[in-house]
């Protein structure tokens, strides 16, 4: 079980999809454009491409530990979770706060508010907002996340209008 699940929220058996790699429990997970890949949701990722399109590639938080090569798992695609503040973020976050995809921590860190490094890249959709935060909100602090993945959006409309795809799965961006 993922330990760092703060609420309940909306687990779903992901069926058909392939884990690129070993990844933990409590990790946020994205597909790769193209294929049905999963990955681990940080920059640093092989397979993830660092453009404005990274966003929409989130898919939620595994429940449990996936091997390579395992075709069905468990994934949160909605509820609150616990993610350290990368070092790089420069704002102080407070509640409310749009969170982004790291640089790095492989799927546990996290950039939020708008300094200079949040987004890292113009036009990346949120991954979700900030509810609660441990110390000062800053650098290497916790903050509790309401997931909101890009995922949800691949059917839309708003998503056909602002990209130009709309009902591809995997989204080919």
């Amino acid at each position: 079980m993922a330990e760092n699940r703060i609420n309940a929220g909306r687990l779903v058996l992901l069926e058909g999809a392939t884990a690129f790699s070993n990844i933990a429990a409590g990790m946020m997970v994205a597909t790769c454009s193209d294929t049905n890949a999963i990955y681990s949701y940080s920059r640093e990722t092989t397979g993830l491409t660092t453009g404005g399109s990274m966003g929409v590639r989130f898919l939620g938080v595994l429940d449990q530990d996936v091997s390579a090569g395992q075709i069905t798992f468990p994934i949160w695609t909605e509820g609150v979770f616990r993610f350290q503040l990368e070092p790089l973020s420069t704002a102080v976050v407070t509640v409310g706060t749009p969170v982004f995809v790291a640089t790095s921590g492989g799927g546990q860190m996290v950039i939020a508010g708008s300094g200079p490094a949040a987004p890292l890249v113009s036009g990346t959709l949120a991954l979700g907002t900030v509810v609660s935060l441990g110390g000062s909100g800053t650098a290497g602090n916790w903050l509790d996340v309401k997931i909101n993945p890009g995922a949800f959006l691949w059917g839309g409309a708003a998503m056909a209008a602002s990209t130009g795809h709309g009902n591809n799965f995997p989204p080919q961006l």
